[in-house]
């Protein structure tokens, strides 16, 4: 209790020893940097928007290489069922995930002829 009644008067080491945890007392150094100096506020929120938007393009290409995964092992899946030649997944992977679609697409068309 006493920290949230006087941390405002508290040095980075002080709130660091009170709460005995490093990630506090890096919180309190970026705090007390950020309200000294507005250029350095402003430089620490582009580095923290930097960092987002990085975390933000490896989630997203994570889902991507998930997602032409699942397309590729499909295809891989509707080729062996016809007795095509199976096409690598560095090949396939290649592809944009219109043109893996497109190759599904083309593949289960076959498979439904087939049983007709």
């Amino acid at each position: 209790m006493y920290f949230f009644r006087f941390a405002d008067r508290l040095e980075p080491q002080e709130i660091g020893d009170i709460l005995n945890d490093l990630i506090f007392f890096e919180a309190a150094e970026v705090l007390q940097m950020i309200a000294k100096n507005p250029e350095e506020r402003l430089l620490y929120e582009l580095s923290l928007k930097r960092e987002r938007d990085i975390e933000s393009m490896v989630a997203q290409g994570r889902e991507e290489g998930i997602e032409k995964g699942k397309l590729t092992g499909t295809i891989q899946t509707l080729q062996n069922i016809l007795g095509d030649p199976i096409t690598s997944d560095a090949e396939l992977l290649a592809l944009d995930p219109d043109e893996l679609n497109s190759q599904i697409e083309s593949l289960q068309s076959r498979i439904r002829r087939r049983d007709v």
